[in-house]
């Protein structure tokens, strides 16, 4: 009979006690699990989806929010800037390359994004069939949003006025897919990307709709050439301007000169990013407090545990030592009990926590803001498993070695 079978079924002995210790373990332990992976994996895409993008233009107001809707399309909009802004920022010699964004319309809660095929440059976007469009009305989905819409390429669909699903829709402007991206990772798998004139489009005729009903009946193949050549003649407005650095020296001059120049703000994708995490940084902390309590706490339960095992059963020890046991057998046999019930924990805790992040990450991707996996190991893992396991057996060398020096004679003659 091996050790671990006599260690497991003296933990059977008590079995409440010993589910309910490894219960809180395990809670505990997913708990800081769901804060790693959610910490990690947002760190990483936050990192990811501004990866090349120096500078962000919008119109007066939170930098925070600016960020937020134009690199990470997960709030709304401040306003709008005029065309000529890109002008204005572009004839910068500090200024490599400026992006237009132009926002206002979703496809199924998938944001239509009017910008530049550089767009999907900056995230080494690969198409997965298809091409980019050569003319308004043509849009490139993401691979999320192929997915999740069954669209392919050739496939027509109507925009939905807003950010959020359950506005009205375009049914006179009609989007085409010509293009479907590969999943990148980034922003893009959940964007449908059409020329910025594509957005003009739209608004402009629904602006003229509204004043003239009389023409509400024309040809649509009519209508749609009619304002992809105003759009043209008259540039409209844009959601915000991407800009990227000529040389390094342009981060400490450009955006001086953004503010104190014109009426626009120029906020920093890294600074916006570091203060999010900053203000995250107490709830998170707060929260990984009491998770390592709950740990605490049921490691402090299986200390009790394992002493209380060996107030029980001193006189079937004393009797295994006299039948031959030797303290070593004694030491390893209770070092185990606490082991399993730490191993136990553990295995809870890691798979509770991987389960909830993927589940979480099923109601975030259906709400289009952000696609977490529990098909990932964020690195703090490690020293969580390493930490647990250490304070585990610190736990269980106590009992075990007071259970190894179990006075044989005085404990037979007692008889218990």
């Amino acid at each position: 009979m091996n050790s671990f079978y006599l260690a497991a079924r003296q933990l059977g002995r008590r079995p409440f006690q010993t589910l309910i210790n490894t219960l809180v373990m395990g809670l505990g332990i997913a708990m800081v699990v769901l804060l790693l992976l959610g910490q990690s994996q947002l760190r990483e895409r936050m990192s990811r989806d501004a990866a090349g993008i120096d500078l962000v233009v919008g119109p007066a107001g939170s930098p925070m929010q600016l960020i937020l809707s134009s690199v990470y399309h997960v709030d709304v909009p401040i306003g709008n800037i005029p065309w000529q802004a890109r002008d204005t920022i572009h004839r910068e010699r500090a200024v490599a390359e400026t992006i237009p964004l132009a926002l206002g319309d979703n496809y199924r809660g998938f944001r239509i994004v009017g910008t530049e095929p550089a767009y999907a440059d900056l995230y080494d976007a690969e198409l997965r069939e298809g091409r980019f469009w050569d003319d308004t009305l043509e849009a490139v989905l993401g691979a999320e949003v192929a997915r999740q819409s069954g669209l392919s390429v050739g496939d027509r669909f109507e925009g939905q006025h807003g950010l959020g699903e359950g506005g009205p829709t375009h049914g006179d402007h009609p989007y085409r897919v010509v293009g479907i991206l590969e999943f990148s990772g980034s922003v893009l798998d959940r964007l449908v990307l059409t020329p910025v004139e594509s957005v003009w489009a739209v608004h402009n005729h629904d602006h003229d709709h509204e004043d003239n009903h009389d023409h509400a009946h024309e040809d649509d193949a009519g209508n749609e050439q009619q304002h992809a050549d105003r759009t043209h003649e008259e540039k409209g407005d844009l959601t915000a301007l991407l800009v990227r650095f000529a040389s390094p020296m342009a981060a400490t001059r450009l955006p001086t000169m953004i503010e104190d120049e014109t009426p626009w703000q120029a906020a920093r994708p890294a600074h916006q990013s570091a203060r999010l995490f900053s203000m995250m940084g107490p709830a998170v902390d707060g929260l990984k407090l009491f998770a390592g309590l709950l740990v605490l706490a049921s490691l402090l339960g299986v200390f009790a545990l394992l002493y209380q095992n060996l107030r029980d059963r001193r006189y079937d020890l004393a009797v295994m030592r006299a039948m031959g046991g030797g303290p070593s057998l004694i030491f390893r046999l209770t070092l185990l009990e606490g082991l399993i019930m730490v191993l136990l924990g553990l295995a809870m805790g890691l798979l509770l926590g991987h389960l909830a992040t993927g589940l979480l990450g099923q109601l975030t991707t259906e709400g289009r803001a952000l696609m977490l996996t529990g098909w990932h190991w964020a690195e703090g893992e490690t020293r969580l498993l390493l930490a647990v396991l250490g304070a585990g057996l610190v736990v269980a060398l106590i009992p075990a070695w007071l259970a190894a020096r179990t006075h044989v004679a005085n404990t037979l003659r007692r008889g218990y």
